[in-house]
C-alpha cells in the first residue's frame, strides 16, 4: 500500500514538473519577461492543512505598505515573520507584505503578534521567470522594520529571526526562546542573554565589554565580548568566543562547550 502510494506520488510529481516544462517552452519569451505566478490554495480539514495549485488568478495577493506607531523600550517578537530592529530617532513601525497579513498585525506594550495566531500565514506561489523557478510564502513577503531610539530589551518567542542594526547603548538584553535567531551588530558595554531552546545568537559583529550568557538546550551563540564574560551552559548548546576576555567564568552541564576562536 505504501508502496503504491510513493509510486503514484511520484508520478504526479513527475508530470507536475513536465508540465511546468511545457508551459515554460511554449510561453518562455512572456515568461522571461513579465514572469509567470501561480497561487497555491490552502484547505484546512480538522488540524491537517494540504496544498495544491489554484487555478483562482495569476499572480499571490498584492503587498500594501503601512506604518505603525511605536514606544518603549522593550520589543517582543511573538510571531514567525522576520524582524528588523534600527535603532534611530524617530519611533515607528514599517511594515509591508500582503494586506491579509497586516490587517492581522498587533503591537501592545512592545509585543509584536498576529491576531488568530500563525493560521493561514503560509499561503505560498510558485514564480517562473528569468531568475528560475521560486517558491514564496506570505511569511517570506511579510517585512517588519522597527525604528526607535533607545530599545535596550528583546525577546524573540517562536520561530521568527530578528536582526538588530546600528545598537549603541549602554545595555542590552536579550531573551530567545524556541528556534528563532537574533543577530545584532553595534556597540555595548554590558550584555545579558538567556536562550532556551534551538536558537541562535550571531553576535559577533555586536563590540561587547561584560557578558553574561545562559544557554539552556541545543541553541548556540557567538560572542565578541572583551572584559568579563560570564557563561552557563545546560544542554547540548555551543559558545563561540570571538575576543579573548580578560576574565571568564564557566559553568557546562551536558555536552555544550566553550570555544575558543579567537586569533
Amino acid at each position: 500500500m505504501i508502496r503504491n502510494a510513493l509510486i503514484i506520488g511520484g508520478a504526479s510529481f513527475v508530470l507536475m514538473l513536465g508540465s511546468v516544462a511545457g508551459v515554460a517552452a511554449l510561453a518562455g519569451p512572456v515568461i522571461m519577461k513579465d514572469g509567470w505566478t501561480i497561487p497555491f490554495e490552502t484547505h484546512k480539514e480538522g488540524r491537517s492543512q494540504s496544498r495544491h495549485l489554484g487555478l483562482a488568478g495569476n499572480r499571490p495577493s498584492p503587498t500594501v505598505s503601512r506604518q505603525l506607531p511605536w514606544t518603549g523600550d522593550s520589543l517582543i517578537v511573538d510571531l514567525p515573520i522576520d524582524v528588523t530592529y534600527v535603532q534611530g530617532p524617530v519611533a515607528r513601525i514599517e511594515v509591508s507584505g500582503p494586506a491579509a497579513i497586516l490587517d492581522r498585525l498587533r503591537v501592545d506594550k512592545g509585543r509584536i503578534s498576529l491576531a488568530d495566531g500563525d493560521s493561514d500565514l503560509y499561503a505560498d506561489s510558485l514564480t517562473i521567470d528569468r531568475n528560475g523557478i521560486r517558491v514564496h510564502s506570505d511569511a517570506d513577503r511579510t517585512r517588519i522594520i522597527v525604528t526607535a531610539p533607545n530599545v535596550r530589551h528583546f525577546k524573540l518567542d517562536g520561530s521568527g529571526d530578528l536582526e538588530i542594526r546600528d545598537f549603541d547603548q549602554p545595555a542590552l538584553d536579550l531573551a530567545i526562546n524556541g528556534s528563532g535567531d537574533i543577530t545584532a551588530e553595534g556597540k555595548v558595554a554590558a550584555l545579558s542573554l538567556a536562550a532556551n531552546g534551538s536558537g541562535e545568537a550571531q553576535l559577533e559583529d555586536l563590540a561587547v565589554m561584560n557578558a553574561d550568557l545562559m544557554i539552556a538546550g541545543s541553541g548556540n551563540a557567538v560572542v565578541t565580548a572583551k572584559n568579563v564574560v560570564t557563561i552557563a551552559l545546560s544542554g547540548s548548546g555551543d559558545v563561540s568566543l570571538q575576543a579573548q576576555p580578560s576574565s571568564l567564568t564557566a559553568s557546562t552541564s551536558g555536552s555544550g562547550k566553550v570555544q575558543h576562536d579567537y586569533q
